[in-house]
């Protein structure tokens, strides 16, 4: 792994991969119906970080596949729009009114049309897999976004609750989080003709990357800056309850997942998309430490 990093530096190798998920994004979200065009607009401006397809060609190129296909593109977009839809769901059920500084699609267009916007998100996704002629990519998705089910439902459920314990925090963050990072990581190899170990450790690096990401984001939440408003996660509420205490631990954590990630990932042979995966390691971590250092000076 290497020093400070920035995502710009992360993505380098693979830039040309995400602008045509990019471009994939904005065709997709496009509807002859005007009020509904003006909300794949909308949705379609918001130019998240990629992390997901950003994953999925890292770990794609690390294992040599080198070409660019129209399956591998709607692979990588439609786990993005995966994403853009579990957010809405997020929003509307936390009654978070801003999303990324700006209003949360149910605020700016009501909450029974972003209710069905997230129905034509999926039905778009399901189109372009549709081309993907991988039966195994269908099912991995399609068990991804059950999980993730899984994980809102039981947030809803247990938030609130006196028992909540730490172990629910992590059943929570497994589900709702990781993973659709464990997936991406996943069907990378998979399209790489990766063998049966090689998807394994891809998949474990998704899911402790992604409760790593995680975990760095209920710190955010703790911290107000950029959090969003509304309902906080579980695992935040979690935190807060056991206070500074909590917060320090949280750190070492992080830092514990991630290492175990890359360690995940050794077997691979030096190349850039190895170093930007080793970067996006450092990113993280700097991203958490910068979260918890401002929280504790502000306790």
């Amino acid at each position: 792994m290497s020093g400070a990093a920035r995502l710009e530096d992360v993505y380098e190798p693979i830039r040309a991969e995400l602008e045509a998920v990019r471009r994939t994004l904005t065709e997709q979200l496009r509807s002859g119906e005007s009020l509904v065009d003006e909300i794949c607009r909308y949705v379609a401006s918001d130019r998240g970080k990629l992390l997901r397809p950003a994953l999925f060609f890292l770990s794609l190129r690390s294992l040599g596949r080198r070409d660019l296909s129209p399956e591998l593109i709607h692979t990588a977009s439609s786990i993005e729009l995966i994403h853009i839809a579990s957010l809405i769901h997020d929003d509307i059920i936390d009654g978070s009114p801003t999303r990324r500084g700006r209003e949360s699609l149910w605020k700016r267009f009501g909450l029974e049309s972003a209710v069905v916007f997230v129905d034509l998100i999926f039905s778009r996704a399901l189109r372009m897999l549709s081309g993907v002629g991988r039966p195994e990519v269908w099912e991995a998705l399609a068990e991804a976004v059950a999980e993730m089910c899984e994980g809102e439902i039981l947030q809803i459920h247990l938030r609130g609750r006196p028992d909540v314990c730490e172990r629910d925090c992590l059943r929570i963050s497994l589900k709702k989080t990781a993973s659709l990072f464990s997936t991406a990581c996943a069907l990378g190899a998979v399209m790489a003709e990766g063998d049966g170990e090689e998807i394994e450790r891809f998949a474990e690096f998704g899911r402790l990357f992604g409760l790593a990401y995680q975990m760095a984001d209920d710190l955010r939440d703790l911290e107000g800056e950029d959090a969003p408003i509304g309902e906080p996660t579980l695992p935040s509420i979690e935190l807060e309850r056991r206070g500074i205490k909590g917060i320090e631990a949280i750190a070492p954590r992080i830092e514990r997942y991630l290492g175990e990630a890359w360690a995940a990932i050794a077997f691979l042979q030096p190349s850039p998309y190895k170093d930007s995966i080793g970067k996006l390691i450092d990113w993280l971590t700097q991203r958490a430490r910068g979260c918890l250092g401002r929280d504790l000076r502000g306790r």
